[in-house]
């Protein structure tokens, strides 16, 4: 079977888009309803419990990544590359990689001090994060192939299962240990159903090679480093928060956080399909192709966070109160400075993995270095005097540091137009929406149909000011983009 990557169509991409979004908003409601069973069953305490073990194994989980996701992404959509002899070689590194780190933290946790719930929980819940990266690489096919529809069906099924594993622990009194054995459930769903549907794109099957490892490993350490460098920005708040305070506040500052993760996931999904598209751009002649797919892949991602902003800025507290009961109303707060930092992590995945296709990582393992340090000293100086409110203005200052950061890295390698083209006129709209939703709700309006209004507002008023290229939209519609041409060099043979 040829492995080529396939020419990449704007329509092709439009409709990619489409699947993103429908699949996502069905995650998200999946991932909504999740939160609002566990938080109302498990309490804050409870629930912060339940983060700590997930956290505690999404550290071992990126640590064991050594950037293998970023790399095989970009390989296998090279043309020519035997795409499936890449992927079935990665797979096998990653399942040996990730066993290894969950089994390592697991015996960590046990000189750590967590209570004993914890500690089971964290073995409990191993086989999940091995499941679910694994499950991250197969997406590799489906991205480079624009099937989208798949990768989404894989995603929601896992949801579905985990929600309806999470309502029978719940029903027969199982407590955390319960939750996670559900989450393994859903995994284990997921991951049957995306490689059943990967190999039918492309066949592969896993393989021991030596060669291909080095290359891998060798490729991927300066995006390994940024991403051990991200996973301490992205986890340390709340490994932070459970060491220097207590459950509860971990289980306050759990629910906007899982909110951060919902939306950022699909702002990581957007990005890596733009990956096939950016490669193709480097390998045309001329700068005007590149140029205006970064300039138009920022402006989803503004428009994308200036929405969230907008809706918590206006309704923060109606929404905390909605996912996870009144126990959780001073988690509230938290939720917009989580906005501002979707906002920015939505820009940042953009940068790098723009650098990426360039092989140029070594350049966002800078920045990401400093974010680091930046944001241990911000983690612990802020939770000591703000508990998990410190941890949201963390977030949010360290976010918009790192997409700062990675777009100054491209303008130095004479990248054009790394800004977003519209941000005045996005920010502008933003705060105005924002303000105008919450008027509404203080005048009598049901706050769901204040930003029902708010959202075609947003849209409205962005379309009067030219923020969306609606002349972009319509080309999308009806012309294909030039096949993709040429090799970036290096590629592994």
């Amino acid at each position: 079977m040829s492995t080529a990557a396939p020419s990449a169509s704007a329509r092709r991409l439009t409709l990619n888009v489409v699947a993103m979004v429908v699949g996502k908003m069905a995650a998200v409601v999946i991932g909504l309803a999740t939160i609002a069973l566990l938080t109302r069953y498990l309490g804050p305490e409870g629930f912060g419990h339940y983060r700590t073990v997930l956290t505690v194994l999404a550290v071992a989980a990126i640590c064991s990544d050594l950037g293998l996701q970023m790399v095989v992404l970009r390989e296998v959509s090279r043309p020519g590359q035997d795409a499936g002899h890449v992927l079935g070689s990665a797979l096998a590194l990653r399942m040996i990689l990730t066993s290894l780190a969950v089994i390592g933290v697991g015996i960590a946790a046990l000189f750590l001090p967590y209570p004993e719930i914890v500690m089971l929980g964290v073995f409990v819940a191993a086989p999940y994060y091995i499941m679910l990266q694994c499950s991250f690489l197969l997406g590799t096919f489906f991205l480079k192939h624009l099937r989208q529809d798949q990768l989404m069906a894989g995603e929601v099924l896992g949801g579905i299962v985990i929600l309806a594993g999470l309502g029978l622990a719940l029903w027969l009194g199982q407590g955390v240990i319960g939750a996670l054995l559900a989450m393994v459930a859903g995994g284990a769903a997921q991951f049957a159903l995306l490689w059943f549907w990967a190999r039918r794109l492309e066949r592969f099957s896993l393989s021991v090679d030596p060669k291909t490892w080095r290359f891998l490993l060798f490729t991927g350490l300066p995006i390994a480093g940024s991403e051990i460098a991200l996973m301490i920005i992205l986890r340390g708040d709340i490994l932070l928060l459970s060491i220097l305070d207590t459950a509860t506040a971990v289980g306050l500052y759990g629910v906007p956080s899982k909110i951060f993760e919902i939306l950022g996931s699909l702002t990581t999904l957007f990005a890596g399909m733009m990956m096939p598209l950016f490669v193709a751009a480097l390998a045309a002649k001329g700068t005007e192709r590149l140029n205006e797919t970064l300039g138009n892949a920022l402006d989803v991602m503004l428009i994308f966070g200036g929405g969230v902003i907008a809706c918590c800025l206006a309704f923060s507290a109606e929404i905390v109160e909605l996912v996870a009961g009144n126990a959780f109303t001073s988690a509230a707060p938290v939720l917009l400075l989580i906005g501002v930092a979707v906002a920015g992590h939505s820009l940042a995945q953009i940068y790098r993995h723009l650098l990426t296709a360039m092989n140029r990582p070594e350049l966002a393992l800078r920045v990401d270095v400093v974010g680091m340090v930046l944001a241990i000293a911000l983690y612990v100086v802020l939770i000591r005097w703000y508990s998990h409110v410190g941890a949201g203005i963390a977030t949010a200052l360290v976010e918009c540091g790192l997409a700062l950061g990675l777009a100054c890295m491209l303008r130095r390698q004479g990248i054009e137009g790394v800004l977003p083209r519209s941000w005045f006129k996005v920010v502008i709209v933003t705060i105005m929406v924002g303000l105008g939703m919450r008027f509404a709700s203080q005048e009598g309006m049901h706050w769901f149909q204040a930003m029902a209004l708010g959202g075609l507002a947003y849209l409205g008023l962005l379309v009067l000011s030219a923020a969306i290229p609606l002349a972009y939209l319509k080309t999308m519609l009806r012309k294909e983009a030039a096949p993709t041409a040429g090799k970036i060099q290096p590629a592994l043979r």
